[in-house]
């Protein structure tokens, strides 16, 4: 990747109001230089690391140190691929701004999301707790 470049890219979806994550971040292409090279606002916890949480693996030790790491830095935080409420409660204890995945919903197409939000954000009905 060269560096200079892709901080150019990044300054200027900064300056049209776009906020910056870094995906996937502790496998692949994702790595610690990126933080001390990029003016990021947000770290996406990998998938393989969520799985780990509260199981006693090699790779358990990671997202703790990436959920420090990115508070220490005063970034948000995302988890995906939570699929349990265990994993919830988890990330809610150290403070995980937000999280995706299948325990709240499958992926789905454009339209079934709109009416997936439809249903979800629909106005509630007041209820009258008053007795006749």
């Amino acid at each position: 990747m060269n560096t200079e470049e892709t901080r150019g890219v990044i300054a200027a979806f900064r300056a049209a109001g776009h906020p910056i994550y870094i995906d996937d971040f502790g496998t692949g292409y994702s790595s610690l230089s990126y933080l001390q090279s990029f003016e990021i606002d947000v770290l996406k916890i990998d998938k393989s690391f969520v799985d780990t949480i509260e199981q006693d693996t090699a790779s358990s030790v990671v997202a703790p140190h990436i959920i420090a790491m990115a508070h220490d830095m005063g970034l948000e935080i995302v988890a995906e691929g939570v699929e349990s409420a265990v994993q919830i409660a988890w990330l809610l204890e150290r403070g995980v701004h937000y999280a995706q995945g299948w325990y709240y919903a499958k992926a789905m197409t454009a339209s079934t999301l709109a009416a997936w939000l439809s249903r979800v954000h629909a106005p509630r009905q007041a209820v009258s707790l008053a007795t006749s």
